[in-house]
């Protein structure tokens, strides 16, 4: 099981409305994804990957799941 106590962020937050830049795209990848403590970026125009921050890790060890980090 996953433990989200220790992670940054507790469950995944629901996207903030903001205004449409001049290049949005209901397509992008990143627009639903969800990488916990990591950052989306477009690895293609219909895929993402998750890089994540130091000390969080892909689960499976793939980049297209969210990061987490190991509870101490």
């Amino acid at each position: 099981s996953i433990n989200y106590s220790c992670s940054k962020i507790s469950t995944a937050p629901a996207p903030s409305p903001s205004p449409p830049s001049a290049n949005f795209s209901i397509f992008d990848p990143c627009l639903w994804a969800y990488c916990g403590g990591g950052k989306c970026v477009n690895a293609s125009y219909f895929d993402y990957k998750c890089e994540c921050d130091e000390g969080y890790y892909n689960l499976f060890n793939s980049t297209s799941y969210p990061c987490y980090r190991e509870c101490k």
